[in-house]
């Protein structure tokens, strides 16, 4: 996190408690010699000012901390600007409060120490000699009701060398030394562990003839946790159990009076709350949702560029509301169903998030997220279709996404083959997988699915296997 330490290392010997510390702008902190008031110059986004009574108090109580005498004395010896007759220093933008205020100092030979909020903060909060856990606070600055207030502060251990602290911040391995991993966003250069729990295709254990694939694109899971793999060009779907075991194999689905239709190049599959399987016919450009047993529910889509027509459509994903989400890979653009088919929206078509060869979007708290495959980036769009951000981070031709445990996002990196673990925001902290055809390796990772007991599921699609996996972050 850089800029986090601008004036924290100026004193780093003269601290003893470290605080590991995030999303807090750096600030200048002059104390005046009159104990009238205090000046903090918030230069990052906003500047507050602060009644003269508050400033006393807070000065007192920064002397108090025994940690902060060397400081004192430091910020003592120089000779600093007062405010002005009420005491008060006036709202302003940041940059014009900090050009005013460093053109009085220059004309009055005044010097300014650059003083991080933070570390005052951190003394000023009286850390306790027990080790709490994990602790975040999410507040803000506000000088006028006479607080101080923290934001997303993780203590991580009294009594510290602040240099450790300082290589905690950059993600060194001092963190883990002194039991400051943030359990919500692993460091980059941790590694996941991984467990193989089974595969199941070529290379992997089967009972029946129907036990391989042939180049697997989608992959879903029911919710008693079978697993269910459009097995692309056998043009059928396989349903295995949870621990591998084949059950059936549907190469057709059927109508009520017994009519049946053959799988055309299944390739995005998905459940819903009730066992109903979307399954996206790309050789049909239409979608059927089919009930548990592989008969028709209802079936919308046909081959164009209008409203509720597709162009080699690939990925589909059911929300928690029921909708249905489309990548129309070859138009270029996401369309959005109710649970009945009915179109709703779409996205993605235009503007600056336009899209290139989408091949998978799924939707989770209020965030479309969309690989972007032949932009090499995932795009991130609001619950309207508006388009918020891109992520890349060496991604090429990304395929599959999903989340995991609520705060993770796993992006299959096909053309890197490894599957990539993100944070919500785009991070990549981790990854795992490398080229080949043994345990964790893949040729061409197409999808992935997290299963109802927190496994993950990858279809290995030029290896024609799926490999299932027990996943701690």
């Amino acid at each position: 996190m850089p800029n986090n330490l601008k004036a924290l290392n100026k004193f780093s010997r003269s601290v003893d408690e470290s605080i590991l510390q995030r999303s807090i702008p750096v600030c200048h902190f002059n104390p005046s010699t009159t104990k009238k008031a205090m000046e903090i110059e918030v230069v990052d986004r906003f500047r507050e000012s602060s009644h003269a009574d508050f400033c006393e108090r807070m000065y007192k109580s920064f002397k108090s901390q025994s940690a902060v005498m060397e400081l004192n004395r430091r910020l003592s010896s120089a000779q600093y600007t007062f405010p002005d007759d009420n005491g008060i220093l006036s709202t302003k933008f940041p940059e014009q409060a900090v050009c005013e205020s460093r053109e009085k100092e220059t004309k009055s030979g005044h010097s300014r120490t650059d003083v991080d909020i933070r570390s005052l903060l951190r003394l000023q909060s009286n850390v306790s000699s027990a080790k709490p856990g994990n602790l975040g606070l999410k507040n803000r600055l506000n000088a006028h009701n006479g607080i101080f207030e923290m934001q997303n502060i993780t203590y991580v251990s009294d009594k510290a060398n602040l240099s450790a602290a300082e290589s905690e911040c950059n993600g060194t391995e001092h963190a883990e030394e002194h039991g400051a991993l943030d359990i919500t966003t692993p460091r980059k250069n941790k590694q996941p562990q991984l467990k193989l729990l089974f595969s199941s295709g070529q290379g992997g254990v089967g009972q029946d003839e129907f036990d391989t694939f042939n180049e697997p694109v989608g992959v879903t899971a029911t919710p008693d946790g079978k697993i269910i793999v459009a097995d692309y060009n056998n043009d059928r779907l396989q349903v295995l159990s949870s621990d591998g075991k084949f059950i059936r194999a549907h190469d057709h689905y059927s109508r009520e009076s017994g009519k049946k239709f053959p799988f055309m190049c299944p390739a995005g599959i998905a459940c819903d709350a009730l066992g109903n399987i979307a399954v996206v016919e790309k050789g049909k450009n239409r979608v059927v949702v089919l009930s548990p047993a592989c008969t028709i529910v209802h079936a919308f889509g046909r081959h164009g560029k209008k409203q509720g027509q597709f162009r080699g459509p690939h990925g589909i994903f059911i929300d928690a509301r029921n909708r249905i989400i489309v990548t129309d890979t070859m138009n270029c653009r996401i369309q959005v169903f109710d649970r009945e088919g009915n179109f709703l929206f779409l996205f993605g078509d235009k503007g600056p998030g336009k899209l290139n060869y989408p091949c998978y979007a799924i939707f989770h708290e209020g965030r479309f997220y969309v690989t972007d495959t032949d932009n090499d980036c995932v795009k991130v769009f609001d619950t309207r279709g508006t388009f918020l951000r891109t992520f890349a981070d060496g991604l090429s031709a990304p395929s599959g996404i999903a989340v995991y445990k609520g705060k993770y996002l796993l992006v299959c990196d096909y053309s890197n083959d490894c599957v990539k673990i993100c944070s919500l925001e785009g991070r990549v902290l981790s990854s795992f997988g490398s080229k080949g055809d043994g345990i964790n390796q893949y040729c061409g990772p197409e999808a992935l699915v997290v299963t109802p007991q927190g496994n993950i599921v990858v279809s290995d699609k030029l290896n024609s296997r799926i490999q299932v996996f027990d996943l701690v972050i």
